[in-house]
């Protein structure tokens, strides 16, 4: 008897860490509501807060990222791209990111692995293109149309784009809210122009036009004035 009980708690010692991994969000989880989505995943609090120590990204920007990205199913995935998972990362990416930080089995299909990886994306942002940290939506463009892509600025020709990063912006601010509001207070973060953040040294992407040092750069909004993209373009 003592033996089969051993296996069942054994059992159960492995499905809490494949919950913990591998979970999509449960069905009926109010996607809009942070509270509710880290208390129906089991470790995914705990997970997310040790990813925002690490790179200095606070859970409600994280969580905001892969409501966007995946609206947090595991196993999402592009019909164009190779991009997957809870963060979408593409192929080539998620190598990257592996090598970088000698992750060997680390799986788009894991919360907590994707959730570093977009620590990890942030932080290469903010150390190669200049993006502060508090620049959420600057932040989502560079993360969805690359280092290269957003140093071009050619997402400034397109208003719909914009327009969802703003949103993930604002998402980020009413999750923060929402966290303050159950006790789960997000921990406190590196501010805008801070050097503490960690980062691999190496180039993103092996993107040659990213220099080392990162370049002075306008606030999102400012570089949206430019585009002289009018108020019509844009659904608030």
């Amino acid at each position: 008897m003592k033996t089969i009980i051993r296996a069942i708690n054994f059992l159960a010692f492995l499905l809490g860490i494949l919950v913990i991994s591998t979970g999509t969000a449960k069905a009926g989880t109010d996607l809009d509501d942070a509270c509710d989505i880290l208390r129906d995943r089991i470790g995914w609090y705990t997970a997310a807060s040790d990813v925002s120590e690490k790179w200095q990204i606070s859970v409600p920007i994280i969580l905001a990222v892969m409501h966007q990205e995946s609206r947090f199913k595991a196993t999402a995935a592009a019909k164009t791209t190779t991009a997957y998972g809870y963060a979408q990362a593409l192929d080539g990416t998620w190598g990257l990111y592996v090598k970088e930080n000698n992750a060997v089995g680390a799986k788009r299909t894991s919360f907590v692995a994707s959730a570093d990886f977009i620590g990890w994306y942030m932080g290469q942002t903010k150390q190669r293109v200049g993006v502060p940290l508090d620049d959420v939506a600057g932040h989502y463009l560079a993360y969805h149309e690359g280092h290269g892509g957003y140093r071009s600025k050619r997402w400034k020709k397109n208003a719909k784009l914009i327009e969802i990063a703003k949103d993930v912006a604002r998402r980020a601010e009413v999750y923060k809210e929402q966290m303050r509001a159950c006790g789960m207070a997000p921990a406190p973060t590196t501010v805008a122009g801070s050097d503490g953040i960690r980062v691999p040294l190496a180039k993103p992407f092996a993107l040659a036009e990213v220099t080392p040092s990162p370049p002075r750069r306008k606030p999102i909004d400012a570089l949206v004035a430019e585009a002289n993209i009018g108020p019509r373009s844009l659904t608030w």
